[in-house]
């Protein structure tokens, strides 16, 4: 390939890199200094390059458009990775309500945000540990070079990718409410029991007895529903990876 037709190549593939390391998991963190993400996208950049058909678009204008929609599809498909964490914050902020946690609040800096101690950091470290002991990192990698492979230059289908990115996050939320729903079943049935002993007992302070007993009762029923949300969270991670190819499929 000429020199400057091999620059502009590599700048495309510079440009998805990039967006999917801004985007994506474990690399979009606030932990991750911005210098370190666009040397991790240079060397992947020159480690990606010979597997890539991507063709050459002719004129200016080509050139910007193309290397505009190389940087939509590396936040696309970093967007649909990282829903794996998106998961512990939608359980975590569903357990901080109900359960109490919410009491105490800490600064995330991997969601440059207030979160709870227990749940969400809780949840969100576990996730981190899952997503790299299952291969997450490396299947990453592996899943730029598929895209160069199978989608060297990339089509816009706002349709078909609004509809996919609207059904991911629809998933997010449906299993991040299936992750918390034992502990919120577990929260309901004691309210209902403090509930019951107001009837029976008016003097006591069921308040201030419920903010004592739910923290703890929560800690112990999250500790004990760790194996189920693995068992909800582990085909979850499949199903974001086939979703990334689904999402390729679409701007084929």
């Amino acid at each position: 390939m000429p020199g400057g037709a091999g620059i502009v190549v590599d700048l495309l593939i510079f440009l998805r890199v990039s967006g999917y390391l801004f985007a994506g998991p474990v690399f979009s963190s606030s932990l991750v200094p911005t210098t370190l993400r666009v040397g991790i996208g240079v060397i992947l950049t020159f480690i990606l390059a010979p597997v890539t058909a991507m063709h050459v678009p002719h004129g200016t204008l080509a050139v910007i458009i193309a290397g505009a929609g190389e940087l939509l599809l590396g936040l696309a498909m970093g967007y649909v990775g990282n829903l794996v964490f998106s998961v512990a914050a939608v359980a975590g902020g569903l357990l901080d309500v109900e359960v109490g946690f919410a009491l105490g609040q800490t600064l995330n800096p991997a969601f440059g945000g207030a979160a709870s101690t227990v749940s969400q950091n809780f949840l969100l470290v576990v996730f981190s540990l899952l997503f790299l002991l299952t291969g997450g990192l490396e299947l990453s990698i592996v899943g730029l070079g598929a895209s160069l492979r199978l989608v060297p230059n990339p089509v816009a289908q706002s349709g078909p990718v609004a509809g996919l990115v609207t059904r991911f996050t629809g998933a997010v939320i449906a299993t991040g409410v299936l992750m918390a729903l034992p502990m919120l079943v577990l929260v309901f049935v004691l309210n209902m029991v403090l509930a019951i002993l107001s009837r029976f007992a008016p003097q006591l302070n069921v308040f201030a007895l419920g903010l004592s007993i739910q923290p703890a009762l929560g800690m112990i029923g999250l500790l004990l529903a760790l194996p189920v949300l693995m068992g909800v969270m582990t085909p979850f991670i499949g199903a974001i990876q086939r979703d990334v190819f689904r999402l390729l499929e679409a701007v084929r």
